[in-house]
């Protein structure tokens, strides 16, 4: 397995939706690694990461994981912050956390084994609150 990175700001602060989706492709299933959390202003937020009900569908604003060896060529995992229809509330949470009201105000989420994403599928961050904006980073085994 490579390790890939994928790092990029929240384009939604909205209470109770979708500000980052981790996708799949059909024949993939994905680790995650790791993400990282940093307010981008100084508003107290609560974030989630879960596995959504029903996945997003047709991201519009997506970002591919890059390798973090320069050899090796961009990995199949999308991040998407944008979607026609957003994913669903996780109905559990594999890690809840907090954000004090700090401009960069850190969380770091660490997966020792790997948070799987199912082929097809995908891992959400949700706002649990209304959140700032997060500059975010999203580390991946392939």
């Amino acid at each position: 397995m490579a390790r890939y990175a994928a790092a990029f700001q929240t384009t939604v602060g909205t209470i109770a939706a979708a500000a980052a989706e981790v996708r799949a492709t059909s024949s993939d299933r994905p680790l995650i690694m790791e993400i990282h959390l940093y307010a981008v202003t100084a508003a107290a937020a609560v974030v989630g990461v879960g596995m959504p009900a029903a996945i997003g569908i047709t991201p519009m604003t997506t970002y591919r994981v890059i390798s973090e060896d320069p050899a090796v060529p961009p990995g199949t995992t999308l991040v998407a912050t944008a979607w026609t229809t957003a994913p669903t509330v996780p109905t559990t949470f594999f890690r809840r956390v907090g954000l004090r009201a700090l401009v960069g105000c850190p969380a770091i989420f660490g997966f020792p084994r790997g948070l799987t994403v199912p082929q097809s599928g995908g891992i959400v961050l949700w706002n649990i609150t209304a959140n700032p904006l997060l500059d975010t980073v999203i580390v991946v085994d392939e």
